[in-house]
């Protein structure tokens, strides 16, 4: 099967094996879940929970608010290209809560960029 072939999940996760390929110091993934299903997720972020382990930086961006404070340990929140929040993922969780107007920006206008 050529890879043209395969549908959008299955060409993020050949994506991300490729990212990891090298053993780089550092890691970086852009929107690395677009596209995947739950498992499939849960399993991403298995496979880099045992990355770091081993030492590497992860760096990823993402559209979901949730799946930054669950995976992260230092984010930056961008909004249109100007940093809006720097932290801990606990101190970005403190201002960006589920049910907090302005999580709910975050979660649907900004990018964040996340150190795990």
């Amino acid at each position: 099967m050529l890879i043209v072939q395969y549908d959008a999940g299955m060409k993020r996760r050949l994506c991300c094996a490729m990212a990891l390929l090298g053993n780089s110091d550092i890691v970086i993934f852009d929107v690395p879940t677009t596209a995947t299903d739950v498992i499939n997720n849960q399993n991403f972020w298995s496979i880099i929970r045992l990355v770091r382990q081993n030492g590497q930086c992860v760096i990823f961006t993402s559209i979901s608010a949730q799946e930054c404070i669950e995976n992260s340990t230092c984010m930056i929140l961008l909004e249109n290209g100007t940093m809006k929040a720097y932290g801990s993922r606990e101190t970005i969780n403190e201002q960006y809560t589920p049910g907090n107007s302005q999580f709910q920006t975050a979660h649907f206008s900004s990018t964040f960029i996340n150190f795990y």
